[in-house]
């Protein structure tokens, strides 16, 4: 770099920068007029240091002199903005507020009023001013980011890319056994239930052009995974029963396809079942807004049977005539851009991502950060496991060489080096390390509250993306009286730590699709420690709501019966009398409770313990009937009241 440049970037004069040199004792010749860029990013970097170390000092000289700043905020803000405008650790600023009384997160917003008053106690005034500011910006990649990322500045650079296509659908409709078909492997006879557990990537083959498949999972629970594989593809293959038709998954698939803005094939399934009724399901369609060619709109659908292999060859050429249109492109000579589709942690290798490239080449030996994780690329692999040097735009493929397992749908970048990785990774880590933060300090205002009941949970998946999915679904069905309380979560085996945890803080294990260590297994028997091992989601879930449920208190339901009026007063004793009365609706009911009305307003309660009519001892009497009773409660009836009669029965309380 030329000193000059240097200069200018660092807004130093030439003979600072020389002096610089001289202090952080630099190979550098006296007048040379270019430096290494080593020692230029060093000189930055001191700069920025020196800098920063003389804003700190300014800050201590200030307070030690009493002087307070004055900074404007807008009327709302979220709590990591007004940490930013007031210069103060997100952590300080959620701390004043819980000490106030206020349970939040860096992402929500607080007023002025209340901004005002912890400022004054973090030594700083504010005053308003306008409210257009103080959005706070996500530490993942929004779809307009990442479209400006994946956006070349010279077409020339452009070379035509494999389709990128979802196979998505409600569960049971046979997206897994299409892919089977296509693929001529048997993925779905090997799967908890037949259900898809997880999102993969595959890769085949047609006419000698390349299509890249995202299969996703089915169940609702997995709606934000599903999100996320369509938003990362090109065509949307919607798989359809035709002997079961449109259903909530079907219509929810359509959503996320209409909002990623993606062309939708359907692929009517089971047209082999002699119930199958394609007709039907293109009129279901209809009705949802998919319009089918043979309904006059445009889009394609396919029948076929996914288990005969009949109708693959057209699906595929439909595919392929979609994406021809789309013209889509890629730059391969760029570095790598690729979203992560799912990832675990392997025993012999440590994390593992399944990334879908985006554009550019990844190449093994690579720097890369993925959110709020880095490392270098030692190896990658194909779906099939085969070791590869390189992958080009729209490969998945496996990564092996993080620090640690991403999240699914994090965004993976080649980096020029592994310093510039670690440090661009710090700032999202410690965003991190709020965020846990403020989990923590919400989950603490729930455990405070004794009037709300709490399951205690562990939860261990096999990898990333299930994990997250029951997380979401697990707290989604919580209610006022009772919540999952999540003492721990991870990627793994349940391990003796787990087990530990469980037994020392009353917590139930459950483990999805992963095995328990027999350490871990002995110390959970001789402990009572209890761990559940799930292989589908639905056995989890339902398993977790009878459990919340068995924690509530019995519920009370009322059923009225019936109204009597009295007509007559026969004996009266100290908490009992016996009266007489016509049912004027429904029925009297012997052993029933009573709402005592005396001039349409409730006098008290009470019990009617023995029923007579004509001089019989009964156990129910009709509307329009006379009858005799036995009354016990604190209140003295009179002639004229109205006895409203109903019974109470406790139940059991369900999510």
């Amino acid at each position: 770099m030329n000193i000059a440049e240097l200069s200018k970037k660092t807004n130093l004069s030439k003979d600072e920068i020389r002096r610089i040199i001289v202090k952080l004792r630099l190979p550098v010749p006296d007048r040379a007029k270019k430096i290494e860029n080593k020692w230029a990013e060093r000189i930055e970097r001191h700069v920025q240091e020196r800098a920063m170390r003389r804003e700190v000092q300014e800050q201590e000289i200030a307070e030690k002199k009493g002087a307070t700043r004055t900074i404007t905020i807008p009327g709302r803000v979220t709590v990591k903005k007004f940490a930013e405008l007031i210069d103060k650790p997100v952590t300080a600023v959620i701390t004043e507020l819980l000490r106030n009384g206020i349970v939040t997160n860096l992402n929500e917003s607080i007023d002025f009023e209340t901004a005002a008053i912890i400022s004054e106690d973090l030594g700083v005034k504010v005053q308003r001013g306008s409210d257009k500011t103080g959005e706070v910006q996500s530490t993942k990649l929004t779809p307009e980011q990442l479209k400006q990322l994946l956006t070349e500045k010279n077409d020339k650079d452009l070379k035509p890319r494999p389709p990128i296509v979802v196979v998505t659908g409600h569960v049971d409709h046979g997206k897994t056994t299409l892919l089977d078909a296509i693929r001529e492997t048997n993925v779905a006879g090997g799967e908890a239930g037949g259900i898809t557990q997880h999102i993969a990537a595959y890769q085949v083959t047609k006419k000698g052009k390349r299509i890249t498949f995202l299969d996703t999972p089915g169940h609702e629970a997995f709606s934000a995974m599903r999100q996320r594989g369509t938003a990362a593809t090109d065509v949307a293959i919607l798989v359809v029963a035709a002997n079961d038709g449109v259903k909530p998954q079907t219509v929810e698939a359509i959503n996320f396809a209409k909002a990623a803005q993606i062309p939708i094939i359907v692929a009517i399934n089971k047209i082999d079942l002699p119930d199958a009724n394609p007709d039907k399901v293109k009129q279901e369609l209809s009705e949802v807004g998919v319009l089918t060619e043979e309904w006059g709109g445009d889009t394609v659908a396919v029948e076929l049977s996914a288990k005969k292999r009949e109708g693959i060859d057209k699906l595929l050429e439909m595919v392929l005539l979609v994406a021809d249109v789309q013209e889509l492109k890629a730059n391969p000579h760029r570095p790598a851009i690729g979203t992560v589709v799912e990832s675990n942690i392997d025993k012999q290798v440590g994390p593992v991502a399944t990334v879908l490239i985006l554009t550019g080449t990844l190449n093994a030996g690579d720097h890369i950060t993925v959110g709020s994780t880095h490392g270098a690329v030692r190896q990658l692999q194909n779906y099939r496991g085969e070791k590869l040097e390189r992958a080009l735009p729209a490969d998945p493929v496996m990564v092996i060489g993080l620090n640690q397992a991403p999240e699914a749908g994090e965004i993976l970048m080649v980096e020029t080096s592994k310093r510039v990785a670690k440090g661009k990774v710090k700032e999202l880590q410690q965003l991190e390390k709020i965020r846990r933060f403020s989990q923590v300090a919400e989950d603490r205002a729930i455990e405070k509250n004794e009037d709300i009941k709490k399951l205690a949970v562990i939860v261990k998946a096999d990898v990333q993306g299930s994990l997250e999915a029951i997380i979401e679904t697990l707290k989604s069905i919580g209610n006022k009286e009772v919540v999952v309380s999540m003492v721990r979560s991870g990627v793994g085996d349940v391990t003796e730590s787990d087990v530990m945890t469980a037994q020392s803080t009353g917590a139930l294990v459950m483990g999805f699709n992963v095995k328990v260590a027999p350490v871990a297994k002995r110390i959970a028997e001789k402990e009572s420690v209890d761990v559940e091992s799930y292989k589908v989601i639905y056995d989890l879930i339902e398993d977790t709501k009878k459990r919340m449920a068995a924690l509530l208190p019995l519920e009370t339901i009322r059923t009225d019966l019936g109204k009597l009026r009295l007509l007559a007063i026969f004996r009266t004793t100290k908490g009992s009398m016996i009266v007489g009365g016509k049912v004027i609706s429904g029925i009297a009911m012997r052993g029933a409770k009573v709402d005592i009305l005396r001039n349409d307003e409730l006098l008290g309660k009470g019990t009617i313990t023995d029923l007579q009519h004509n001089k019989k001892r009964v156990d129910e009497v009709e509307s329009g009937q006379e009858c005799g009773m036995s009354y016990s409660g604190p209140e003295k009836l009179r002639v004229n009241d109205i006895l409203v009669f109903y019974k109470e029965e406790q139940h059991a309380k369900t999510l």
